[in-house]
């Protein structure tokens, strides 16, 4: 039964079997590997952004989307968010993965941050790398969160290959930068809304996810903050 679960053939050998099995059940746990961190404050506002982003994802063909848009303007906060919750309404149930791009200095290394993401051994190429990659998500339903990529947005290329290199999962991407793929989805992020005049009511104002966004950070440092 465990071995249907997984999706293996076993042979009448009982000691091949074992073996088989112990095997199927290291490739499964190395799925689940490096997935996402937790969430160390509440997540404010941006209901519309986490409605479309996640239609983007969800939308059938090359799948690649990315959350475009100034430093500090909360792109892979947003991002993480998103990830957690299509997780938990049952989307990518091959697993979810952030891999911070931000210490690469040369995009052709891409595909072997991202093997060593999922739990993969060493390549001696990018190129075995790569095939790594594919191997390990081939038929599987999950998503990559490519966070900090705008360094590396005039290799393209690389992107691209990656895409191809794993038709079955999705792609979303963080930068300051358009990656410039034909497939792309593009979604530019902006700061958080705010009041546009200074005689808002404070019970309006407090439904601004900036105002609200920065009551809860002046209630962390001054708990008697009002």
């Amino acid at each position: 039964r465990e071995a249907t679960g997984l999706d293996l053939a076993l042979s009448a050998d009982a000691a091949s079997a074992r073996r088989r099995l112990t095997d199927g059940r290291t490739a499964a746990a190395a799925r689940r590997v490096a997935e996402l961190p937790g969430r160390d404050t509440a997540f404010v506002g941006r209901d519309p952004e986490r409605a479309e982003v996640a239609e983007l994802l969800a939308r059938p063909g090359p799948a690649l989307t990315t959350l475009l848009g100034p430093p500090g303007v909360g792109k892979t906060r947003l991002a993480l968010e998103i990830a957690r919750e299509q997780r938990a309404l049952g989307a990518f149930p091959d697993g979810a993965h952030l891999i911070d791009l931000g210490s690469i200095e040369d995009a052709a290394a891409l595909p072997s941050r991202v093997a060593a993401a999922l739990g993969a051994d060493e390549a001696p190429s990018d190129d075995a790398a790569l095939e790594q990659v594919a191997a390990r998500l081939a038929g599987a339903d999950a998503l990559l969160l490519l966070d900090n990529a705008e360094h590396l947005a005039s290799a393209s290329a690389v992107f691209a290959r990656l895409a191809a290199a794993c038709p079955d999962a999705t792609l979303l991407v963080t930068s300051r930068e358009r990656l410039g793929l034909e497939a792309e989805r593009v979604y530019p992020l902006r700061g958080l809304a705010y009041p546009d005049r200074d005689d808002v009511p404070l019970d309006e104002a407090l439904a601004f996810g900036a105002v609200e966004l920065f009551v809860r950070r002046a209630e962390r440092v001054a708990p008697s903050f009002e």
